[in-house]
């Protein structure tokens, strides 16, 4: 067979397997990508889903301990009407929700409806087991409840009269889990809603072609494996439980997400991915046609001269024949003769090159011998060290660099063993700060040559770019988790709050009630209040009231930390803030009685003409006061206290960035402290001292709200910095 047809079957072959195996293989790819995408967004519209719908109840609660506790609703307890009057005006707050009144025979005394249905009757609240509790019940009580065919978000809250503290009835908030509960819902995640309640549909988000609520067959539904199709559109369908206020399986909720434009968009790449390679195809076979008609006889005469040029015959000529490139080629053999003998000026010159390609290299290359001595040097050994080349080769590695003088050994095995050592991480001291550099070490292996090249890269802005990415993912975690938290303890603490205020309330001789009461049974309310004075029951009443305040704020800094702000951003002096913040600090009771905030020298370094940032103006100033706070803890707490105390302040320019920081001349912490000084809950202060909020809180208003960056270098025994980076410019 010739050449010329050998070629054009080759090709024709190797360009058939390639497009049979890419369109394979891409179209494998596509659609799992596609497939991957539908169920991750299917995964995040049903998480999303459970905890919209589940938020419910806590709105439900908050909404019911507020209306209970107006002065309009338990004021007017023998006026239906008033409170009727109250509840209607208060639709916008309601919304959906019906409310009622209820005395304390059980009695529906005012009914408010706002939805489409209300399935709550005197008759349920007479027999329904979550209904069934003490009259005189001071607690508050939300869940879900099935009522036959249907279910409720239902809260009951106590009425309280505000002059004597009895209850005087109960306020029943109720919310259906109907179609218009559905709507709510989709109008939050943009999927099809369906609730079910013993597999039969109580609430659906989808319209058939009349505009009337449409439910697909409920088995079909419920039982779909993963997929279904509903009409023309194609769904991906996700289920989740709904339990009752006893953890009773009562129905389910399915989030249908629609992937039919997911779906089209995958064929349309299909297609135009196979076009493309069926396009490509051709052109390769009609490419090879030619190739193979004009490479055949220039490519045989080029293969027999090429052999008697690797026999040594240099003196060999071929006839050129064409101006192409197999002409071109023709003269690359003609000269190949000549040029092997201005072999070693080519190699001269390949030396430079190699040295500037070394000396441009962004890292530190270090040649040695086997006794450790310098024979290479490029321009970045050269900024690190101080020498120059000359200086520096034929000397002792560690006499240059003593960081490597524990590293010896190391060298020495590489060079023995002909095997690349690597050391991670190495920390050195320049100028007070703490720099990393990794070490490769690689053997000559050829030519009977011993020795080693040594690379150094400096990655202390790479480390620090790690530890901010792991403080972010940490942060963004935390959230949810803050905020779940801060939920579930303000029931609870409301609860003991409002326990503890009633007790201090009915013993106190100054309310009229209590005097009455006491005198009634004959008791001296001033002798029972002294002598619960005496005992110190009031004082530790007064403890609990004011550990479960300290509690609120901490939950209150939870949610802070956990929700994004909305607070009003307006353009500030960054400089004013500063003193102000300084100013806060210095009244601030604990820093001026306990540590002594007046002795620390406060030292600004602020640039000219720093020009003025769109800013929350609150929180960055509680930003600052928290870094004021812990460097004066920090310093006070510094077992080898510095004579002189200080912290600097700095405010400048860096690009597009405005840049402050807080440094003091404290303790410092080591690198794990350091790593997780963000975290929430993370403190190394004395139990009760700090909450381990103010940090993570700073870092959230920082990086969420401001958009900005902050970040910490610290050095134990040598202070600690923190830099916060604000874009100068609204974007």
């Amino acid at each position: 067979m010739k050449i010329r047809t050998k070629i054009l079957v080759f090709l024709i072959i190797v360009a058939g397997i390639s497009s049979l195996f890419s369109i394979y293989y891409s179209i494998n790819f596509l659609s799992t990508k596609y497939e991957n995408t539908a169920k991750e967004n299917l995964l995040k519209l049903k998480e999303q889903t459970a905890g919209v719908f589940h938020g419910y109840l806590g709105e439900l609660s908050r909404k019911g301990l507020f209306i209970s506790e107006l002065n309009e609703i338990a004021g007017n307890i023998d006026e239906p009407e008033e409170i009727a009057t109250s509840l209607e005006l208060k639709v916008f707050f309601l919304s959906s929700i019906n409310a009622k009144v209820v005395d304390l025979d059980n009695r529906i005394i005012v009914d408010v409806k706002n939805s489409s249905e209300s399935y709550i009757n005197e008759k349920t609240l007479l027999y329904e087991p979550f209904f069934k509790r003490s009259r005189n019940s001071l607690l508050r009580k939300t869940g879900i409840v099935n009522l036959g065919e249907n279910i409720c978000f239902v809260s009951i809250s106590p009425i309280m009269n505000q002059n004597t503290f009895e209850k005087v009835g109960d306020l029943v908030l109720e919310l259906p889990l109907d179609s218009e509960f559905s709507d709510q819902i989709r109008n939050m995640v943009r999927a099809e809603i369906f609730i079910f309640s013993d597999d039969k549909g109580i609430g659906t988000t989808m319209l058939d072609n009349n505009g009337e609520r449409f439910f697909p067959d409920s088995f079909d539904l419920i039982n779909a494996k993963g997929e279904m199709t509903i009409g023309e559109e194609k769904y991906l369908i996700g289920t989740f439980k709904i339990y009752d206020h006893v953890d009773k399986e009562i129905g389910s909720v399915i989030v249908a997400y629609d992937i039919s434009d997911i779906l089209k968009t995958k064929n349309l790449d299909v297609r135009s991915m196979m076009l493309v390679f069926f396009t490509v195809f051709f052109i390769v076979i009609i490419v090879s046609v030619l190739i193979g008609r004009w490479l055949g006889k220039p490519l045989k005469t080029l293969s027999e001269s090429a052999q008697s040029i690797s026999k040594g015959d240099f003196d060999i000529k071929i006839g050129i024949k064409s101006k192409d490139e197999i002409g071109d080629l023709s003269k690359l053999f003609n000269s190949m003769a000549e040029s092997l003998k201005i072999q070693k000026k080519d190699m001269e010159k390949m030396q430079l090159y190699l040295k500037n390609m070394i000396d441009s290299m962004p890292s530190v290359l270090i040649g040695i011998d086997r006794d450790g001595k310098v024979t290479q040097w490029n321009v970045e050994a050269e900024k690190k060290s101080g020498l120059v080349p000359e200086d520096a080769i034929g000397k002792k590695i560690e006499d240059i660099f003593p960081q490597f003088a524990s590293q010896l050994e190391k060298f020495q095995k590489s060079i023995k063993e002909k095997i690349p050592q690597k050391m991670e991480k190495i920390v050195e001291r320049v100028d007070d700060e703490l720099k990393y550099n990794d070490i490769m070490i690689y053997p000559l292996i050829s030519n009977g040559v011993e020795g080693a090249v040594i690379r150094m890269d400096d990655i202390t802005t790479r480390i620090r770019i790690e530890d901010m990415m792991v403080q972010t993912e940490k942060m963004m975690s935390v959230g949810g988790l803050a905020a779940g938290m801060a939920h579930e303890i303000n029931n609870p603490l409301g609860g003991i709050l409002l326990g503890v205020q009633n007790i201090l309330r009915r013993v106190s001789p100054d309310f009229k009630v209590n005097r009455e009461k006491a005198e009634e049974l004959n008791l001296n309310l001033e002798d029972i209040f002294k002598y619960l004075e005496k005992q110190k029951i009031i004082y530790f009443l007064e403890v609990i009231q004011r550990s479960g305040e300290r509690a609120s704020d901490i939950v209150t800094n939870m949610l802070n930390f956990s929700r994004r702000s909305e607070s009003q951003f307006e353009k500030a002096d960054i400089s004013s803030i500063i003193e102000n913040t300084i100013e806060l600090a210095t009244n601030d009771y604990d820093l001026k009685k306990k540590y002594d905030f007046r002795h620390i020298k406060i030292t600004r370094e602020f640039e000219n003409e720093f020009p003025e940032i769109l800013c929350a103006e609150n929180e960055l100033q509680q930003v600052l006061l928290n870094l004021l706070k812990n460097a004066v803890h920090a310093i006070s707490d510094n077992k080898e206290k510095s004579e002189d105390p200080e912290i600097t302040l700095r405010l400048f320019k860096e690009g597009s960035l405005g840049v402050i920081e807080v440094e003091d001349n404290g303790p410092g912490m080591d690198r794990e402290t350091t790593k997780r000084v963000f975290e929430p809950f993370f403190t190394t202060k004395e139990i009760g001292v700090g909450t381990g909020l103010g940090l993570s809180v700073s870092y959230f208003i920082i990086t969420n709200i401001h958009k900005g960056t902050m970040y910490v270098i610290s050095t134990p025994g040598k202070g600690t910095k923190f830099i916060i980076k604000l874009p100068l410019e609204e974007k």
